[in-house]
């Protein structure tokens, strides 16, 4: 295992942990992103997946995406950064035709998910753990427990997603329309 900054002098973003497969020769490519709020150390804690997938013979990567583990995911800082890191490890291993995976979970998988639909090279396959897809369904559940909010501690994450979905989108799904 071993992490790789894109940027020597900056530890907590544009950075990913690499799972190097046990056999050599690597037979294909996974990215796993994470899902929101949490590091590569949290999701290696939560699933086995990147070591079952290493196990597989896959050079398995979990990036940390420009925004650090407060990524959005399919902003388009988030989906460049995560582009930049794809460029970075094909380059650096030359797995140029190699199989290619990308999935994540719940913000995570509606990056790998935006990746897909926009991606130069296309991914072999693509997965996605509980992602939120509908973001105008998923702003109006979050504004909805916000106001439902019994000791008005509101969960951060909501009012952290309602903010930051304004601000993505350019409005509420009152003002613009949500693609």
């Amino acid at each position: 295992m071993e992490v790789v900054f894109l940027d020597q002098s900056d530890s907590t973003r544009n950075n990913y942990t690499i799972i190097y497969p046990d056999n050599k020769p690597i037979t294909g490519l996974i990215f796993i992103i994470p899902g929101f709020g949490q590091s590569a150390e949290r999701t290696l804690e939560q699933t086995d997946l990147p070591i079952k997938t290493a196990k597989q013979g896959l050079l398995t990567i979990i990036p940390t995406l420009q925004d650090g583990v407060q990524s959005f995911g399919v902003d388009n800082l988030s989906q460049e950064s995560l582009n930049n890191i794809i460029q970075d490890v094909t380059n650096k291993h030359k797995l140029s035709g190699l199989p290619f995976y990308i999935g994540g979970f719940s913000i995570g998988g509606s990056c790998a998910i935006k990746y897909a639909q926009n991606a130069k090279v296309k991914p072999d396959a693509v997965f996605a753990v509980d992602p939120p897809l509908d973001f105008e369904r998923f702003y109006n559940s979050s504004k909805r427990d916000i106001r439902l909010s019994l000791d008005k501690a509101h969960s951060q994450e909501n009012v952290y997603m309602v903010e930051r979905i304004e601000k993505e989108f350019n409005g509420t799904p009152r003002t613009k329309y949500f693609a």
